[in-house]
């Protein structure tokens, strides 16, 4: 570990100097021990190498390219020019893209010392006098790393009925490596030209090992990137009511148990409710999904996870905001007492960071110089809103934070943009404040709350990026105050507009 730290002074040459396996296994070392330049003003390894792997991304096999993504997706960093690369090399592992040409070198963009085999050894010695007499001692080759070969996947044209071979075939590990890839282009919300290409040819081989986790990947990805209209959209979905009709007739080959198995019935319902257009066959898999879960946990509810039940609660409530069909159906199959219950249940509000909580009561204190009566964490089940206004129309104010939004952008993760949607549709007027569009400065923040109030709410669908607040309209203000008259408290009663507190 200390001398990867000291090679940390020196990334960019480092990595020059290595070829695409070498970095990948040097990457994998530094994540591992937590070795990572967090001073901003010197190079991260995880950054600078990303434009190397790209250059050399047709040298990494399957399994290297699963583990890039994997580890680019942990480290919450987004490359778009590494993730097309990755894509590619996926691409002409199915054998559907040719490598590039050789007169197109992969290494075009490198430093020209690496034109030269002789060349990086000079990047780590001093450069030597000209006038030098003494001959320099010849620097030692590099080894050049061969990739493993790689055996690509049967054309479409050979995969069976039911989508592929068997799953313990050699195609297997191209498998995994490709739901690594679109699991990491979703989770850092960079949509490459080869996604859809990739969704098309990983769901029927996904379809044939009757992967759940898996399935339920896919099905999040075509929610996410508005995929839901492609064919494939929807024969993940049966393939996904088939698994899980075997594992409630205890017919499965295969299934997750304990927490796992929550973890994946939760990010199945968030897929399958994130989408409100009308669709049988995503009706159908929700209800299966609420199934599965009464028939798993249906006797023992204190058994289930936390975050799990708070998603049996998102549902429960898309559904009869939105799902008529499926409402319906939950009642023919007898599942709304099971999800009464799961209403029933009373999970405490996790804690906020330190840096939500001081932005928190920052708001709050600006608020009540305004004489705002509000109330902070108001519970509005199954959602708990960081801010309610009092005295008012039904008006909320949420306080997004870095975890609100996919990776280093300002778009709104699928959780922000269903829990938005569906308190809009409840009557609420919801207005956000990013944490970076928070102002320092006192005055500045008692001007930003003012306007904001005077600001008209985002719809129930337009939340799929935060807008700042300098780019909303502004109504007038009616009141010298600058806020709405019905906000407004007169000056003698200032001192009682603090936060009411909540029980």
């Amino acid at each position: 570990p200390a001398l990867l730290r000291a090679a940390l002074f020196r990334a960019d040459r480092l990595v020059a100097a290595l070829d695409a396996l070498a970095l990948v296994r040097l990457l994998e070392v530094c994540a591992l021990h937590g070795i990572r330049e967090h001073d901003p003003k010197r190079p991260d390894i995880f950054v600078v190498a990303a434009p190397r792997l790209a250059e050399c991304a047709f040298d990494l096999g399957s399994a290297e390219v699963g583990r890039l993504c994997t580890l680019y997706r942990q480290l919450n960093i987004g490359d778009p020019a590494l993730l097309e690369a990755l894509g590619a090399r996926l691409l002409q592992l199915f054998g559907r893209l040719r490598r590039p040409a050789p007169s197109q070198p992969l290494l075009a963009a490198a430093p020209a010392a690496l034109a030269e085999p002789s060349a990086p050894s000079a990047l780590f010695s001093a450069s030597s006098s000209s006038s030098s007499s003494a001959p320099a001692p010849a620097p030692r080759r590099l080894r050049e790393r061969r990739p493993r070969p790689e055996t690509a996947a049967p054309p479409p044209a050979a995969v069976g009925k039911h989508g592929g071979r068997g799953p313990h075939e050699e195609v297997t590990p191209l498998i995994i490596a490709t739901m690594s890839y679109l699991v990491a282009c979703g989770r850092l919300n960079i949509f490459t030209e080869h996604v859809a290409a990739l969704f098309e040819i990983v769901a029927p081989l996904v379809r044939a090992r009757r992967d759940v986790g898996h399935l339920t990947a896919l099905a999040q990805l075509s929610a996410k990137f508005g995929l839901s209209q492609h064919s494939e959209a929807e024969r993940v979905l049966v393939a996904v009511c088939i698994c899980l009709e075997e594992q409630q007739a205890g017919t499965g080959d295969r299934g997750t148990k304990g927490y796992t198995s929550q973890v994946v019935y939760g990010q199945l319902l968030l897929a399958l409710v994130f989408n409100e257009s009308s669709c049988e066959t995503r009706d159908r898999a929700l209800v299966m999904a609420v199934g599965a879960v009464h028939a798993t946990f249906g006797g023992t509810l204190r058994a289930l996870d936390e975050r799990l039940a708070r998603q049996l609660q998102v549902a429960d409530l898309a559904c009869r905001l939105e799902r008529p069909q499926a409402w319906q159906t939950l009642e023919d199959k007898g599942l709304k007492p099971f999800l009464e219950e799961v209403q029933e249940m009373d999970h405490e509000v996790a804690p906020l960071t330190k840096c939500s909580s001081q932005q928190h009561w920052q708001v709050s204190g600006a608020l009540s110089e305004l004489g705002v009566r509000h109330r902070l964490e108001e519970r509005l089940l199954p959602y708990v809103a960081d801010v309610r206004v009092m005295r008012t129309e039904r008006r909320l104010i949420e306080i997004d934070g870095p975890l609100h939004f996919v990776g280093r952008t300002a778009r709104y993760d699928m959780k922000s943009m269903l829990k938005h949607r569906l308190l809009t549709k409840q009557g609420w007027h919801v207005h956000h404040i990013a944490w970076y569009d928070w102002p320092e400065h006192h005055h500045s923040r008692l001007t930003y709350l003012a306007r904001l109030l005077r600001s008209p709410a985002p719809p129930a669908t337009d939340l799929s990026e935060y807008r700042p607040l300098s780019d909303l309209p502004a109504i007038e203000p009616p009141t010298s105050a600058g806020v709405v008259a019905s906000d407004v408290v007169t000056t003698a009663a200032a001192p009682a507009a603090a936060a009411v507190p909540t029980t």
